[in-house]
């Protein structure tokens, strides 16, 4: 898959994060990270028309689960990202069609990654509050998110869109994640 190759590198940001969720606060660390920039882009995707390029959005937007897991911790929703139109690579209007499949890549992708961090959980928050990290556990959306792509055959210029909000949203969560990468903590130690 194209995306993800041209992907790779700003991606591989996330993954050398060291995401700590064996404790309560780690945890709630976690989903108000999450809540920052979930909800906003989700919105985003869908005030530019998502929908019309996955049909089933309503089965994958994940903020009421995020939601109700923050309400289960007590936790109070943070202030959105102010603006996301702002993010290099993420309002192309020429382009808005590819721009709109990158945010949701990375937005899909997540949901695969949350399963295996939801493994790190404790089990008092899992049982409680694990609505976004086990949201769509036994469904089959990242198959359906990766056909009805390969079946939206964009164009050049649209996946070129694609790749830049891909990279910019990645770059927004690596840039404002509570935890530090493992080679900064190699170093330390």
């Amino acid at each position: 898959m194209a995306l993800r190759a041209a992907t790779t590198h700003m991606h591989g940001q996330l993954d050398a994060l060291d995401i700590d969720l064996s404790s309560r606060s780690r945890y709630c660390d976690f989903l108000l990270w999450q809540a920052g920039l979930v909800p906003a882009l989700e919105r985003h995707l869908e005030s530019n028309g998502v929908g019309m390029l996955l049909t089933d959005w309503s089965e994958r937007s994940r903020r009421d689960a995020l939601a109700s897991d923050l309400c289960q911790l007590e936790l109070a929703q943070p202030a959105l990202a102010a603006s996301l139109s702002n993010a290099s690579g993420l309002d192309a209007p020429e382009h808005n069609v590819g721009a709109l499949w990158g945010i949701a890549y990375v937005l899909e992708g997540s949901r695969l990654g949350g399963k295996m961090l939801a493994r790190a959980v404790p089990e008092t928050l899992s049982q409680s509050a694990s609505s976004f990290l086990s949201h769509g556990r036994y469904t089959n959306l990242w198959p359906r998110f990766v056909a009805a792509l390969d079946a939206a055959r964009l164009s050049g210029a649209e996946m070129a869109a694609a790749i830049a909000a891909a990279n910019a949203v990645f770059k927004l969560f690596a840039g404002s994640a509570p935890f530090p990468s493992r080679a900064a903590l190699a170093s330390v130690g």
